[in-house]
């Protein structure tokens, strides 16, 4: 990989319709500088197939939460993936050469590494699952943003517009 001028930016997200909208715009943009993605699995790396991750979510969140995902985080992805004008986040970092990596737990050891080894000047999350240990947050040479689309502490976690 080519070094590029610029600061390093590791980016946290979910690969979701909301988060893809913000990808297709930012990275183009942000092309000077190096960048990582990290995205979260999504389900549990014990979840080998879509239905049991199905049957966990219901039985975790209940129906209405479970129904809300698949109409407004599945099926939008799904009809992402077949638009012209939107790349999935993996063909967006491979259009622009930026490290893609999938993190099913972003505080183990092993994702530590990783970062520690991108020395990131900036740590910013979007629309991520995860809740990051302090070790991590002490990494960047510049700090964390993490964008959350609801007022807080009110409406917390993933998807505070359901709620």
């Amino acid at each position: 990989m080519v070094k590029k001028k610029g600061i390093k930016i590791i980016f946290l997200t979910l690969d979701c319709v909301y988060s893809n909208i913000i990808y297709n715009e930012i990275i183009p943009s942000l092309s000077n500088n190096e960048i990582m993605v990290i995205k979260t699995k999504g389900y549990s790396k014990h979840d080998r197939h879509l239905l049991l991750a199905s049957i966990r979510y219901i039985r975790k969140y209940g129906i209405r939460f479970s129904i809300y995902l698949l109409f407004y985080v599945v099926m939008p992805n799904f009809f992402i993936h077949l638009s012209k004008k939107r790349l999935s986040l993996k063909k967006i970092c491979s259009k622009y050469n930026v490290v893609y990596e999938e993190s099913s737990d972003i505080n183990s050891d092993e994702d530590f590494s990783k970062i520690k080894k991108f020395k990131p000047d900036l740590i910013l999350s979007f629309y991520y699952d995860q809740i990051l240990e302090k070790r991590i947050f002490q990494i960047p040479k510049y700090g964390s943003v993490n964008l959350h689309p609801g007022y807080v502490p009110d409406y917390r976690g993933l998807f505070p517009n359901f709620w």
